[in-house]
């Protein structure tokens, strides 16, 4: 049997100079309890690093047995997004798991996926997450546990449905991806590049194949560790965050525009765009006329005023939604309408 044909996981960890995280996340793929009867391959991207990332891994796995294959790659462009595609369009398996660096998967995290995905085998989602568990590397502070920032916590009420995954620790389905690759996807979104706190890259995934027709599926018993190092829990990083990724948002309004487009109109856009900028200008309304009848902790002001910073950059972006949709817009609605041309044939 090939390995197009052999049940099997390629876990991929894309690596930015990750030399100080690498052991942790490296230790609990050892432990990884492994499916009988499939093949699992171990994936390492190293996304220009400067820090000696691959001969650490190299070394690192050279000096153990291991029940899977490593396979060492490199990609020279910048962005997370870029080092996923390198490693989805290598993998050997039909089911490509997403750990990154700073994740530590449990036990049983592969025996778990594989029941689910065997047990919907004949119509897998396009993505199947876990849960994240955040272990800090220092006692966070009082506020932060308010303000969810990091890919941590359930992603849908139960195991079931979802409407949106967070990458890590998710596992993608490649033929769905081969899928909306060969109609014309490419990420818009870099995702994380070097040392800027870009985002998005994905939701935006998770986007492209709900509008191609896979479903995305949260199953609570598949968990994971997500290690949160002590810089990211200061108050500055959240706000540079919070200022990086938030115009990342405007790419997922263009995807969530599709359904509604009428050639290369503009039009569905502008209408999704002033009702996100409703949505805004409410939660920012509510606030304040809460704040005006509360006694707030120091904690609580902290996250006030964080969200208030995040709905404020959100209308700020929403008026400056022209140059993205310009640049934007036509190639994905050429993409779009070629995914439905290859549905209805």
């Amino acid at each position: 049997m090939s390995d197009s044909l052999t049940p099997g996981i390629s876990i991929l960890m894309c690596c930015h100079n990750s030399i100080s995280r690498l052991p942790l996340s490296f230790g609990h793929l050892r432990s990884l309890l492994l499916p009988e009867g499939w093949n699992i391959e171990l994936l390492i991207v190293d996304n220009a690093s400067t820090d000696g990332t691959m001969p650490f891994a190299r070394e690192y796995w050279q000096g153990y047995a291991h029940a899977f294959e490593v396979r060492p790659l490199e990609e020279q462009r910048l962005g997370l997004s870029h080092a996923r595609l390198r490693g989805i369009l290598e993998a050997r398996y039909p089911y490509v798991l997403l750990c990154d660096d700073d994740n530590g998967l449990l036990p049983d995290y592969l025996l778990i996926a594989c029941q689910i995905l065997t047990a919907r085998k004949d119509a897998p989602p396009g993505m199947l997450g876990g849960q994240g568990l955040a272990v800090f590397e220092t006692t966070p502070p009082p506020w932060a546990p308010q303000f969810h920032l990091f890919g941590c916590g359930p992603q849908a009420p139960q195991s079931g449905p979802a409407k949106q995954l967070y990458g890590a620790g998710s596992i993608l389905w490649k033929p769905a991806f081969m899928k909306i690759y060969h109609a014309g996807f490419r990420w818009l979104l870099t995702d994380r590049q070097g040392n800027q706190l870009s985002s998005g890259g994905d939701y935006e995934l998770c986007a492209a194949l709900k509008l191609a027709g896979y479903p995305l599926w949260f199953e609570s018993r598949m968990q994971f560790v997500h290690y949160i190092e002590a810089h990211r829990l200061a108050l500055n990083y959240y706000q540079r965050f919070i200022r990086e990724a938030s115009v990342s948002e405007n790419i997922l309004l263009l995807y969530r525009s599709l359904p509604l487009h009428m050639g290369y109109s503009r039009w569905p856009v502008r209408w999704m765009a002033l009702q996100e900028a409703g949505y805004h200008i409410f939660r920012i309304a509510s606030m304040l006329i809460r704040r005006l009848f509360s006694f707030p902790s120091k904690s609580q002001q902290t996250v006030f005023r964080l969200r208030l910073f995040y709905h404020g950059l959100r209308i700020y972006h929403l008026l400056h939604l022209k140059k993205i949709c310009h640049n934007n817009w036509p190639r994905l609605v050429e993409w779009y309408q070629h995914l439905q041309d290859k549905a209805r044939h």
